[in-house]
């Protein structure tokens, strides 16, 4: 089990892969208490990662999202003449 103190004092001791419950104790010397893993990386993905996702797509140049550029070539496609 790993732990961790947050820069306010509060430890988390957790599974390295969140399975199970996550140990939550607000300060040393208070009781911990118990949230399921995956339902805290869910809160943190509600709360911080879909948003940032949602925000780099918003912000986003359609050639981004198809991928123009990186799969394909950085050059617009020929218009289908012999030069």
């Amino acid at each position: 089990m790993q732990s961790y103190r947050a820069k306010n004092g509060t430890i988390f001791n957790f599974n390295t892969d969140f399975s199970g419950n996550v140990y939550i104790r607000l300060n040393t010397k208070g009781e911990p208490f118990e949230v399921d893993g995956e339902d805290l990386l869910e809160v943190a993905a509600y709360g911080v990662i879909v948003p940032n996702k949602i925000s780099k797509l918003e912000q986003a140049d359609w050639k981004d999202i198809v991928g123009y550029g990186s799969r394909f070539t950085s050059q617009p496609p020929s218009s289908g003449k012999p030069s």
